[in-house]
């Protein structure tokens, strides 16, 4: 049976194959055809059309559509319920296809399509891939949909989620009103088998095709929270945990062991004790806990080369989504474990970090760097986690205004900061530095960054190899690697890395990277999406300068990367992200309550806050070492 799949599916080759046996078995001398077959030659049609326009003769391509006609001409308004039960199940959603095509619907009286939709032979989905169907049959598809609790489903597919395994378009009918729409969503949240991960799509919603009201978010937050407690009550599973130790008897700055799905974190406790020195403190932050890398990039935003294949496929996010993988969280939980740690530590010998914070932007900036007007004050030790929380998110965003001023005007002036009520924005948080962060630029990189780095391109399978290879790039840095080692299907996109300059293919059919500071600079950006460019080697920004005169890489100004501003309203504001944690919004605008079960809420939203405002201290200070170049902190 013959089905239609793109060139980039591994599958093309062979249904073309297929279509050149079905075209010379065609029997010229039948006048009946069935369904199935008006849909296979509807098919190869389908490839002439979008890929094979020489491949076949006129002659061949005549018969193909013969044999169509002869299927169409024997239909009739009461024969499409019987025509319907012999549809092969695997053409389901291709038989709605060819009904669109070939404008069907209009022969399809409604009683009977209304009998082949409650018969539920047919995915519903196969039905709304064809907008002029849809539109036809608008009045007894809305029906059928709001009758149903899995619309609720396919309206969440379509507007929110991320990860819709079936790309095929989803049209509504267009009567279908906003009002209705809002029902679907709120009775599905009722509904006995509603799904978790579309209820999660339903609680982060973020779009102007469905409004979903407060009411309705928080009845679906409850719901998740009683689902998920029978899902852990009820069945197995594998738990992952994080330690962190602090003893004297090791000495080696820090080990990170992972044994039976725990990730230890051991730290030479001595040292620490007999280094607490204010820069110490944070530098500690850097080189011990490792918020930032060697570029002083944010270690702990989410990466898209750290999602797995089977999380970007079933992740469930929504379009609106600030992306979260299995490293992310993972992330997340030790740096607020290290934190949490490393705070009940200083306390013990007597020292705040807010304290130290205050000490960065007061004393050290002033005498390292001359700047003395810088603000920022603590709060009280006696006051609530909830006044610490709004406390603190006030000087946060009073930091970076001064900053922002600071690097206008090469001074901070307190009369223009008090005049200013706009709310922070993060991607415009300035640098001192130009040219501090350089991004792609060039559509080919999305290509490039595949062929090189996926471990779903087909490169990194040389055959008669020896070795674990993760991707192409892996094959050409450990291994000699000839075009002869890939079947002839591969050789294409190797040619096309020739052509983009990445590789070259020597007489004797070797290949070899052209140009191993460009392929390092490529391999950087495809793992950390940014380059930090004044932390780099003087080779690395050689190579860049000459990709940004190209056009092919980009540059900007700013104190924190993107990944980094979009890390930030993760956390602060639902601004972008409809999963956003919304902090600074649910504390400045007093919404909060007072419960036992808030109180800790409270210190463990006040915990992310001080991790944020740490991330800061070490941006400013870097931004700052950049341009007056003295020891770090």
């Amino acid at each position: 049976m013959i089905k239609f799949y793109s060139t980039n599916d591994l599958a093309h080759s062979n249904q073309v194959l297929l279509a050149d046996t079905l075209i010379d078995e065609i029997d010229t001398s039948s006048t009946e055809s069935g369904i199935n077959e008006a849909i296979s030659y509807f098919i190869i049609l389908k490839y002439q059309r979008d890929y094979y326009n020489s491949r076949w003769n006129i002659t061949s391509l005549e018969k193909v559509k013969e044999r169509i006609a002869n299927f169409l001409r024997g239909m009739n308004s009461s024969s499409w319920i019987d025509t319907s039960a012999e549809v092969n199940p695997q053409y389901y959603f291709e038989f709605w296809e060819f009904v669109e095509n070939y404008q069907l619907y209009k022969k399809i009286e409604n009683t009977a399509f209304l009998t082949i939709v409650e018969e539920k032979i047919f995915p519903i989905k196969a039905i709304l891939a064809n907008p002029n169907t849809v539109k036809y049959f608008q009045d007894i598809l809305k029906v059928i949909l709001i009758g149903s609790p899995y619309t609720a489903e396919i309206l969440l597919e379509k507007y929110v989620s991320e990860t819709q395994f079936d790309r095929r378009e989803i049209n509504l009918p267009p009567n279908l009103t906003s009002q209705e729409i809002e029902k679907c969503i709120s009775d599905y949240v009722d509904f006995e088998n509603a799904q978790l991960n579309y209820l999660r799509l339903i609680e982060s919603a973020k779009s102007e095709h469905i409004i979903i009201s407060d009411r309705t978010k928080l009845k679906t937050k409850r719901r998740i929270i009683l689902l998920e407690k029978e899902f852990f009550e009820n069945s197995q599973s594998v738990e992952f945990g994080i330690t962190i130790s602090y003893d004297s008897d090791f000495h080696e700055g820090v080990k990170v062991e992972y044994k039976d799905h725990v990730t230890t974190y051991t730290y030479d406790l001595s040292w620490i004790k007999n280094n607490l020195e204010n820069s110490t403190v944070l530098n500690n932050f850097i080189y011990l806990f490792h918020f930032v890398d060697d570029e002083m990039r944010l270690t702990l935003v989410n990466k898209a080369s750290e999602t797995g294949v089977i999380e970007d496929l079933f992740g469930g996010s929504a379009k609106t989504d600030y992306k979260t993988n299995m490293h992310f969280e993972h992330k997340k939980n030790a740096s607020n474990m290290q934190l949490s740690s490393y705070i009940q530590l200083l306390v013990s010998q007597n020292i705040y970090i807010e304290s130290i914070i205050s000490w960065f932007f007061q004393t050290y900036v002033s005498e390292e760097f001359g700047i003395g007007d810088f603000n920022f004050s603590c709060p009280s030790s006696d006051v609530t986690y909830l006044e610490k929380c709004r406390h603190m998110l006030v000087e946060m965003e009073g930091i970076l205004k001064q900053y922002n001023l600071y690097v206008i005007d090469g001074e901070i002036d307190y009369e223009l900061l008090n005049i200013s009520s706009e709310q922070l924005d993060f991607r415009s948080c300035k640098s001192c530095v130009a040219k501090k962060y350089i991004y792609p630029n060039s559509e080919l990189f999305a290509n490039i960054s595949y062929l090189l780095f996926s471990d779903q391109c087909m490169l990194h399978y040389p055959q008669n190899h020896q070795g674990n290879f993760r991707s192409f790039y892996e094959v050409l840095i450990h291994s000699e690697v000839n075009i002869a080692d890939y079947p002839d299907y591969l050789h294409q996109q190797i040619e096309w890395l020739q052509s983009n300059g990445i590789l070259t293919v020597s007489d004797s059919g070797q290949i070899i990277a052209k140009d191993i500071v460009f392929l390092y600079i490529l391999f950087d950006l495809h793992q950390n999406e940014v380059i930090a460019y004044h932390n780099i080697p003087k080779q690395m920004q050689k190579r860049i300068d000459e990709l940004i005169a190209t056009e092919f890489l980009r540059f900007e100004s700013s104190l924190l990367s993107i990944p980094e501003q979009d890390f930030f309203i993760y956390y602060l504001n639902r601004k972008s992200f409809g999963n956003s944690l919304d902090l600074r919004n649910k504390y400045l605008h007093g919404t909060q309550i007072f419960t036992d079960e808030e109180v800790k809420i409270h210190e463990y939203n006040y915990l992310l806050i001080l991790k944020l405002l740490i991330v800061i201290v070490i941006k400013i200070n870097d931004d700052l070492c950049t341009k007056i170049p003295i020891r770090k902190i």
